[in-house]
């Protein structure tokens, strides 16, 4: 399959252009969901919202009834597949030891807590498979195997040179390099979502257009949320805002917050006891209590309990060079004016679904139950400015890689993303495969995660 406007073929059939292959196909999956309903497994979800967000017969958010088609298709091609041999045995198994850092651009774009880098994978499906194979990987995560059995037929250079350097030792011979196939799937839709736009292709200069027009808008709409005042008095560009909890001393019920109290800037680490500036009773975090307040949450529109934060710390840009300040009265009166915009409309507020981690730890003691209280407000609206525009573009492929590149900031602006002093700009600092929000957390600009997309990310290369 060719991404294009031109005339293109999709199992046996012709079509004008791609939008027109999506449409026929996405009306063929709304006749097919409530037959596709009966297979354990099948997502919760509105069908719309399924259909919309599959580009079928390539990528369904549900079991995909085409799977059979496809194998059929290559199954009848597979042998004029170039290198492709007549009599293929594998002799012996691959027993080498596998080492690949995970500072691939590749593995880089989208984080995932199960991923492994796919030049990993290609040395098994170029030594158990040859060109033209099917292979099938039901437990795929984002498709790292998928893009292994790509690359193999478009090898990056070095992967490339390495590969054919391992094999010649090993084997005293070269890798059959060529197309394979891969069927690629998992019960996770954000998985097979973050897999679908790996491997899918898609139009690199509209997509480079319309992330850069998103950042311009929100840049023209939202960026007063992330100034702040340089000491001349003109504006900064905040690039991430330290929040800390509010305790108190147990004995005396002096307030302080966790960060000025327990984290010491000269050696930038944290006490592991202090002691109350007001009674000198030595304290450790266990010993403190964790302030709570109580606001109308708009997103349900009720009263909660959360805990009680304050911003203590703004790094900031101004003039091209780096600086830190503690938030001024002009800080305060910005918080206050987001405070008192309107729940966004597009901003998810579903209630979490019963597992262990809301059960225990910080998600309960920090009261979390509904996914936008992952989010200081400001970060909520910043998210949902980012998701809407994303999903009104145009061109349904390029809007699911927006939505790709937008989703894999998520955690990056949530209360999940840890103040690590050792971690300087602060971005990605969330604990992997775990929800746990941190006593004292960096709230990041966005504009300071997506500038990255259109300028350094290897895969519009790749996919190039």
């Amino acid at each position: 399959m060719e991404s294009t406007k031109t005339a293109i073929v999709c199992l046996g059939k012709s079509f004008e252009n791609d939008d027109e292959r999506r449409e026929y196909f996405r009306e063929e999956l709304r006749k097919k969901l409530p037959e596709l309903k009966n297979i354990e497994g099948f997502p919760q979800g509105e069908d719309e919202d399924i259909v919309n967000l599959s580009d079928p017969p390539y990528y369904t958010a549900c079991p995909n009834p085409w799977l059979n088609d496809f194998i059929e298709e290559w199954e009848s091609n597979k042998n004029k597949a170039p290198g492709r041999l007549k009599h293929f045995n594998v002799t012996e198994p691959y027993a080498s030891d596998v080492s690949e850092g995970k500072t691939n651009q590749i593995y880089a774009a989208h984080s995932y807590h199960t991923k492994v880098p796919h030049p990993a994978i290609m040395r098994y499906i170029l030594h158990y498979t040859q060109p033209g194979d099917i292979i099938f990987d039901g437990f795929a995560g984002t498709g790292m195997t998928a893009v292994a059995a790509l690359s193999c037929s478009n090898p990056d250079v070095d992967d490339k040179f390495k590969i054919d350097s391992e094999w010649k030792k090993i084997f005293d011979a070269s890798p059959n390099w060529g197309n394979r196939k891969a069927i690629v799937g998992d019960l996770s839709p954000v998985a097979s979502f973050i897999s679908y736009n790996y491997t899918i292709p898609y139009d690199i200069d509209n997509y480079v257009g319309a992330i850069q027009k998103i950042i311009k808008e929100f840049d023209k709409e939202l960026s007063w949320m992330y100034e702040t005042n340089h000491t001349n008095g003109k504006k900064g560009r905040i690039n991430f805002v330290v929040w800390s909890e509010v305790m108190s001393c147990p004995n005396c019920n002096h307030e302080f917050n966790f960060t000025e109290a327990f984290y010491n800037p000269s050696n930038q680490s944290v006490a592991d006891e202090i002691k109350c500036s007001s009674c000198s009773t030595i304290l450790n975090k266990e010993s403190c209590t964790l302030m709570f307040e109580t606001i109308l949450d708009k997103g349900v529109n009720s009263v909660i309990r959360r805990p009680k934060r304050v911003p203590v710390e703004i790094s900031y840009n101004y003039g091209g060079e780096k600086y830190s300040k503690k938030p001024d009265k002009g800080d305060l009166q910005i918080l206050q004016r987001i405070e008192e915009l309107p729940f966004p409309e597009n901003a998810p507020n579903f209630k979490l679904p019963d597992m262990q981690m809301v059960r225990v730890g910080r998600i309960k003691t920090t009261n979390i139950e509904y996914v936008h209280q992952f989010f200081v407000y400001r970060a909520l609206q910043s998210l949902a400015f980012f998701w809407k525009k994303a999903q009104e573009s145009k061109d349904d492929r390029i809007s699911s890689f927006l939505l790709f590149t937008i989703e894999q900031m998520v955690w990056g602006i949530s209360l999940l993303n840890r103040f690590r002093p050792t971690g300087f700009s602060q971005v990605n600092q969330f604990l992997s495969g775990v929800f746990y929000v941190a006593s004292h957390v960096a709230e990041i600009n966005p504009l300071y995660l997506l500038p990255v997309w259109p300028r350094d990310s290897d895969i519009i290369r790749i996919e190039k």
